[in-house]
């Protein structure tokens, strides 16, 4: 069965273009979300023709900002979009700036190993936990200026947001959980069955408006509706936190937020258990190029 790669860029067109040339493979169909600020990118992809793969270029362009409900809203454009050309074996989530670690072949032979389950991290640590609910049980306003640090705006809606903040502290106020819902928290980078795709869009509505107003929904979302549903069981390796042995991602958040991979770190990589890693930069194209030719040797190099 076929397999979709949902792809959400924004910069890095360098490394955007060795992962779609590592995904034009037969029965791959990509899925290419580029952010309304990123104009130029958006010309030069929207002409992109793979040789083997299907390649689907969104018209949409949302503006998407970190910690904000518009993460999550492109996810599910993401989804939807791709669930009217299914079904498929899995729904793949990634950024602009992954790439591949193993070749078509060899995904496509670790994904049929575990043919039902879900390839989604947990974070369920003390801090994790304790994050999960100050982020949940409290709103969070004006979150698509969240980063837009020394500006007007910011400044303003920073103000705002804060004593809202603490007002809700200093009232014990706490937002209402959904009945049958219980919240989680993880990687937003996830790999899901075709059933439970559709399960999500199904019940997407009744999670979208709690979630507005909520500090880095993107992170909560997907784990909350699959703990929350008949799916949990399906959770691979549920015991783990490690987004290598869970969602077969390969993300160092140790040494960075996270970490940009070196050519330093080629042999890790190449000996990596992991299906996919994150992120790259063109800023160092020789780790780039060395993975593009261990899955893809018939390739040329960036």
């Amino acid at each position: 069965m076929k397999h979709a790669f949902l792809v959400i860029a924004h910069n890095e067109p360098q490394v955007l273009t060795a992962l779609l040339r590592q995904l034009d493979a037969t029965d791959f169909d990509v899925y290419l979300h580029i952010d309304a600020k990123a104009v130029e990118m958006q010309k030069q992809f929207a002409t992109y023709k793979p040789h083997h793969g299907g390649f689907h270029f969104l018209p949409q362009h949302l503006d998407v900002c970190w910690g904000d409900i518009a993460q999550v809203e492109v996810e599910m454009l993401l989804f939807k979009t791709a669930a009217q050309q299914g079904p498929y074996a899995y729904y793949h989530l990634l950024s602009g700036v992954d790439l591949l670690l193993k070749t078509p072949d060899q995904l496509r032979q670790i994904f049929s190993l575990h043919p039902n389950k879900e390839y989604v991290t947990y974070w369920k640590t003390s801090g994790h936990l304790r994050d999960l609910h100050r982020k949940v049980n409290r709103y969070y306003l004006f979150t698509q200026y969240m980063k837009d640090k020394g500006s007007l705006p910011h400044a303003l809606c920073s103000l705002v947001r804060n004593v809202v903040l603490a007002l809700q502290k200093i009232t014990g106020f706490k937002r209402s959980t959904p009945r049958g819902i219980t919240f989680a928290k993880g990687s937003n980078w996830v790999s899901i069955t075709e059933a439970f795709c559709q399960y999500l869009l199904q019940n997407e509505p009744l999670l979208h408006k709690r979630l507005a107003h909520t500090l880095c929904p993107d992170e909560i979302f997907v784990q909350t509706m699959l703990i929350s549903s008949p799916f949990s069981a399906n959770v691979y390796n549920a015991q783990t936190e490690d987004t290598q042995t869970s969602s077969l991602r390969k993300i160092d958040w140790q040494r960075g937020s996270p970490y940009v991979w070196t050519h330093d770190d080629i042999n890790e990589l190449l000996n990596s258990s992991s299906v996919f890693a994150r992120k790259f930069s063109s800023q160092d194209l020789q780790v780039v190029n060395a993975i593009v030719r261990h899955t893809c040797p018939f390739l040329s190099i960036i």
